[in-house]
């Protein structure tokens, strides 16, 4: 069993802060690592700057472009998943976006906290820091909550909040098989909230309380950090925008599809009981739902926008 790291980045027209992001790479301790980028048709410079990076990193790069496509951020992090379970050997996997930038010691820390779990599928998530466009931070840590109290990223509490995002995270190759065999971009929501619940589900879950990277916050970033701190903001106007509700309803009934996806493991849930009865509570009417999401407390009453998207 090698202790070799498939680092996973996905592009888009990133030229501004791509180089950044690969030089944070360069700079890590731990070099046993493979950066395989997908690029979804980029038309800026991404492809020449993965290119001019391609000549530096050598085989540690390697780059997938593919031509007519054009998807969105989570079919592109499946495929590229797909790829990288059925074609490489690493035993560890990380993701990475192209706007953000990594700690040196990133994937030394991650692989020190989940090499010892080689039997188990595992998932070490970190802390990270939260910056504007210059890397300034704004906020020293994204998981005030989740130190104070592990509870916050039990099952229930991740069915419908997504507590890491997939650029904290290390997973084994254990795990990475058991989330792929399911894995279908039309009923998750993104990659790295089915991972974690698969995670949660079979195996075992690591966080550290390092912030590892900084996460950069900026216009146009296409995912976020789900976090209060913006929810709170972008509460205050939802109920004006027909298109966030209509945005916000299809993430919830995607929430419930990914647990309806988590049956298909069958015997390798350990909560396959949980599991069950949620998919049989969210079969009945809306009401009944509703009173069963908040009983079990699936969603804390304080959040009563997702409460009534049900």
């Amino acid at each position: 069993m090698n202790d070799n790291v498939a680092i996973l980045l996905c592009t888009y027209n990133g030229e501004k802060y791509l180089k950044e992001q690969l030089d944070s790479l360069l700079n890590q301790t731990y070099k046993n690592f493979v950066c395989y980028v997908h690029d979804d048709c980029s038309n800026d410079n991404t492809l020449s700057i993965l290119n001019e990076y391609k000549k530096i990193m050598k085989s540690k790069l390697i780059i997938l472009s593919y031509k007519n496509e054009n998807h969105n951020a989570s079919y592109n992090f499946c495929s590229l998943i797909r790829y990288i379970y059925a074609n490489t050997l690493e035993e560890y996997i990380m993701f990475c976006d192209q706007d953000d930038v990594w700690l040196p010691n990133k994937i030394e820390k991650s692989i020190q906290a989940i090499k010892n779990y080689k039997d188990k599928p595992t998932l070490v998530f970190s802390d990270q820091f939260i910056t504007d466009d210059q890397l300034k931070i704004k906020y020293k840590s994204n998981s005030d909550i989740i130190k104070r109290n592990n509870k916050d990223y039990t099952f229930k509490r991740i069915v419908f909040r997504n507590v890491a995002c997939g650029c904290t995270m290390c997973i084994n190759r254990k795990l990475l098989e058991l989330s792929c065999i399911y894995m279908n971009p039309d009923n998750i929501v993104m990659h790295d909230w089915w991972i974690m619940l698969v995670a949660k589900s079979v195996g075992k879950v690591i966080f550290l309380q390092d912030s590892l990277m900084y996460y950069r916050q900026h216009d146009s970033n296409s995912l976020g950090v789900d976090n209060n701190r913006y929810l709170k903001k972008i509460k205050k106007y939802l109920f004006s925008f027909s298109s966030s509700i209509k945005a916000r309803k299809i993430q919830v009934d995607k929430c419930i599809k990914q647990v309806y996806e988590l049956k298909k493991l069958g015997d390798y849930c350990n909560n396959i009981n949980e599991v069950n009865i949620f998919c049989k509570n969210m079969k009945k009417n809306k009401l009944y739902r509703i009173v069963f999401i908040l009983k079990e407390q699936y969603i804390a009453i304080s959040n009563f926008f997702t409460i009534l998207l049900v």
